[in-house]
């Protein structure tokens, strides 16, 4: 009753055999294609919740835009985001904390007292709205528990 017919060991080990080369041919297909210069591997989410644009326009409208470090954790970039005006539902903007073409190490850092970013390697000026930096699109959406939530979609630059 222990034993099996070898018909049936002969069939669980080539089956073995195929799911082991089957996986191992998809790993490594996924790895060239990811190493490939022209592939666009999108492993997670490319759409940053910055959160509720209620609580975060007079955070903004006091101390100034958000920085937040590298949103999606994978490309090293960093991200301003910006309100402006005076209503909340309104005046998104959201863009690199890099001059475009900048050396990895340069940033570019918001002055409150003056109210213009400056790249603290050239020292570039850019305006409160970013000009010249590289932006990304907004969009506000209405969530059940939430309200209304900002959105970063960082697939694609906005062209200037």
């Amino acid at each position: 009753m222990g034993r099996r017919p070898r018909s049936t060991l002969k069939t669980a080990v080539v089956a073995s055999a195929l799911l082991a080369l089957t996986a191992a041919l998809l790993v490594a297909f996924v790895l060239r294609l990811s190493s490939s210069p022209d592939a666009k591997v999108h492993l997670g989410d490319t759409t940053f919740e910055v959160g509720q644009v209620r609580r975060l326009a007079p955070l903004i409208d006091r101390d100034g835009p958000l920085l937040f470090a590298d949103a999606l954790k994978r490309r090293g970039r960093n991200l301003f985001v910006q309100h402006v005006g005076d209503d909340a539902t309104t005046g998104w903007l959201a863009f690199e904390a890099q001059s475009p073409g900048a050396d990895p190490t340069c940033h570019v850092i918001w002055h409150q007292d003056r109210g213009v970013f400056e790249d603290e390697c050239s020292h570039a000026m850019y305006g409160p709205e970013g000009p010249g930096l590289t932006h990304y699109p907004t969009e506000i959406k209405r969530q059940k528990k939430a309200g209304l939530v900002l959105f970063v979609d960082l697939r694609s630059p906005i062209p200037d």
